[in-house]
């Protein structure tokens, strides 16, 4: 929010902040599982299990495919969210809206 002279006013939040908000989100995502996972990963280290085997067991693949997941559910909600939003605002009467948007250009 920028304030000018006493008066509040929102700017409107840029392109690169949005990604750089996704991009740190997708990342505690990620880390968050990874952290979930710390346990089973040290201990198939410990026990020196081949990587590939390691991760074709349920207990270390479920993580992965959880973070993965979610990753993209994260990355399709922007844009299907706006989609429906303006899908929804498209169907309101024009006289219904208010004639000022609230901010200055």
């Amino acid at each position: 929010m920028i304030v000018v002279s006493g008066t509040a006013r929102i700017s409107p939040i840029e392109p690169t902040s949005a990604a750089t908000i996704s991009v740190a989100t997708i990342h505690n995502l990620v880390l968050a599982y990874a952290g979930t996972a710390l346990p089973l990963l040290l201990v198939l280290h410990a026990t020196r299990t081949n990587t590939t085997d390691s991760l074709n067991f349920q207990d270390t693949a479920e993580p992965i495919v959880a973070a993965v997941i979610g990753c993209a559910a994260l990355i399709a909600a922007v844009p299907l969210t706006t989609g429906l939003a303006a899908l929804l605002i498209s169907r309101v009467p024009a006289h219904l809206l208010p004639h000022s948007h609230g901010h200055a250009h």
